[in-house]
């Protein structure tokens, strides 16, 4: 993993993650829900969640758990476990991995980056 990556967090963290889940700063939102499920739009500086009569919420992974919850869901379905040991970082572990955040959605969010990473 990428030292770089264990450092992302905040709007650079939420671009990562719809990169890594499959979206393109240069598709439409219709194309990127294709790709990835999820209808995701770059508007300049961030991602946005489009609906179905084109309203756009702000894609923010890292602090709403609407977003980094179906994420942390299918984590824990692939074996993931959640540590929260006291005044320790949140840590996602599985086998030899273990990454961390300062809070659960921004460990989730660093995962989900980092495995886009090591199957590139």
């Amino acid at each position: 993993m990428s030292n770089s990556l264990t450092q992302l967090s905040g709007d650079e963290l939420d671009i990562a993650v719809a990169i890594a889940l499959g979206a393109s700063k240069e598709k439409k939102a219709a194309d990127n829900a294709m790709a990835c499920g999820i209808p995701l739009h770059f508007r300049q500086p961030m991602f946005a969640v489009v609906n179905a009569i084109g309203i756009a919420i702000r894609w923010r992974p890292t602090v709403d758990w609407s977003q980094g919850g179906p994420m942390l869901a299918n984590l824990i379905e692939d074996g993931f476990v959640m540590m929260q040991p006291p005044e320790m970082p949140v840590a996602l572990i599985k086998g030899a991995w273990r990454i961390e955040g300062d809070n659960v959605l921004e460990a989730v969010c660093r995962t989900v980056v980092t495995m886009f990473e090591v199957k590139s």
